[in-house]
């Protein structure tokens, strides 16, 4: 899914399977797996859940120190939760959804381990673009205009400078669109 200047990549493996939205491609992620530049893997753990989990476990991304983020099914095998890896801890730390909603999935980060993704609910009906600053989940919605004719739904990447790229769709959900998020003072 991505590869750091080092020559680190990340991904996943498993078994093959109809396509999986969160993972944008057709397998049955198992488990998400760091490869070394010499292509030695590393298994990245889970956040409970198993090869019997609704969702799986993979990673999407990861930065120039190594750290990796992504997404990891519960011990429920049903609910899911973003998550964020480090070499230091040799595990998963759950991004948890923004408050009310029960899942949640990473798809970027930067070098400052700010990360982005999306809060989905328990129906798949509602995904709300959200960022981790430090492991606190924020919605995205909430950094725009409140008459915006915009509903940030994913955080697809973030740059150094903190500026987001994501997907968005009108209020009736019916068209998408493209966003770029801009922080203050740029």
């Amino acid at each position: 899914m991505a590869i750091n200047n080092k020559g680190q990549a990340v991904g996943t493996t498993g078994t093959c399977a109809a396509s999986n939205l969160l993972a944008d491609f057709f397998i049955s992620p198992l488990h998400a797996v760091l490869w070394e530049k010499d292509g030695k893997p590393i298994d990245l753990g889970s956040l409970g859940g198993n090869e019997k989990s609704l969702i799986g476990t993979a990673a999407k991304d990861l930065n120039s120190s190594g750290h990796v983020v992504g997404f990891s099914s519960l011990s429920d095998n049903v609910t899911f939760h973003a998550f964020f890896w480090t070499r230091e801890t040799g595990k998963m730390k759950a991004l948890v959804p923004i408050k009310g909603i029960a899942n949640s999935v990473a798809i970027a980060l930067n070098d400052s381990d700010e990360v982005v993704g999306s809060s989905i609910s328990s129906t798949f009906s509602t995904q709300t673009a959200t960022l981790w600053k430090h492991g606190v989940p924020v919605d995205l919605n909430t950094l725009i205009p409140a008459n915006s004719s915009l509903y940030l739904i994913f955080g697809c990447s973030i740059n150094s400078r903190g500026q987001i790229l994501g997907l968005a769709t009108n209020l009736a959900g019916t068209v998408y669109h493209a966003y770029e998020l801009i922080p203050d003072g740029e």
